[in-house]
């Protein structure tokens, strides 16, 4: 995905009113069993609420969804 596109993408996100079934915010957190099932639980939602993807997107404040950063790595982990 280009970075344009990219950007795009988590403001639109951003922009919702709250978390949605198909998309969570996430800062530093992660646990491989439970991002497992948090995966699991997207792509169900998304399916449920006929939305071609679900996402997880780092680095956003789950109340203000205001960028804030992370320190997590999934390549790394």
């Amino acid at each position: 995905m280009n970075p344009v596109r990219l950007i795009a993408l988590i403001d639109d996100l951003r922009a919702e009113p709250a978390e949605r079934p198909w998309c969570e915010f996430k800062t530093n957190y992660w646990s491989p069993p439970l991002l497992g099932k948090l995966i699991s639980a997207l792509a169900n939602s998304a399916r449920l609420w006929d939305r071609h993807y679900g996402y997880i997107a780092w680095g956003i404040d789950n109340e203000t969804h205001e960028v804030v950063g992370t320190k997590f790595e999934p390549a790394k982990s």
